[in-house]
Order: structure tokens, then C-alpha cells, then sequence
């Protein structure tokens, strides 16, 4: 009997995991731009140069991005590797090539990261940052 309970708690928990991912309800939240800022190692505004396939953790890309303006950090950064296309089940952390952006930047392990994932770029048109909080 007390197998049988455990089971089926083991069960319930396991299901209301899986709904929580499919409805895209997880601990991971929309951060506000002051702490973006904050937490932020680099923040630039850059062209996608290249976008490669990767398999390092659970990153898929590896982005080049070509530096056009630094905001925060490293004023001699030309270029900037970015691990992209997390495997998180609500990350939409992806880059096309040949667009402008503005992304907020953590270093991880050997290039950097997107932080809060696609919470942390922005695409610039022109002088106006599109989907600006």
C-alpha cells in the first residue's frame, strides 16, 4: 500500500512538471532592464557576423557578433562569441544572421551568454531598439 502511494505521488509530481513545461509555466522570468544592467558583464550593440551550429551544453549556436557600439564592459571588444540556442523549453535564444542587435552579455566558461536568455537582446532598426520594455 505505501508503495502504491509513493507511485502515485511520484506519478502526480511528475505530471504536473510536464504540464508546467508544455504551458510554458517555469521559474525563469522577465528580468527589468536595471537589472539587466546590473547582472550584465558586457552590454553592446552589434551585427550578427556568423551564426555556427554548436553542441556545448545546452547551447546549439555559437554567434560572432561584430561590435559596433560597447555600452558596458570591455571598451576593446571588436568581436564577441555568444553561445545561443539554449535547449530550456522556453528559451527562444536564437540569432539570424545580418541583423543589428543590442544584447545584455555574461561571461560562460570560454565566450559569453545571453542573459535571461531571449530577454537579453533586442534587434535595432535603425536608432530605435525594437521591443523595448
Amino acid at each position: 500500500m505505501k508503495k502504491l502511494i509513493l507511485s502515485l505521488l511520484i506519478l502526480i509530481l511528475f505530471t504536473i512538471n510536464l504540464s508546467a513545461q508544455i504551458l510554458g509555466i517555469s521559474g525563469s522570468r522577465v528580468m527589468p532592464v536595471n537589472e539587466l544592467s546590473v547582472r550584465a558583464d558586457v552590454i553592446v550593440r552589434a551585427k550578427v557576423k556568423k551564426v555556427e551550429k554548436a553542441s556545448y551544453l545546452d547551447y546549439t549556436q555559437l554567434a560572432t557578433l561584430q561590435v559596433t557600439e560597447i555600452i558596458k564592459g570591455d571598451n576593446r571588444l571588436k568581436d564577441v562569441r555568444v553561445w545561443s540556442g539554449t535547449q530550456n523549453i522556453n528559451a527562444n535564444d536564437s540569432f539570424n544572421k545580418d541583423i543589428e542587435v543590442l544584447v545584455f552579455l555574461v561571461y560562460e566558461q570560454t565566450f559569453y551568454r545571453l542573459l535571461n536568455f531571449q530577454h537579453g537582446i533586442f534587434v535595432v532598426e535603425g536608432e530605435a531598439v525594437r521591443n523595448w520594455r
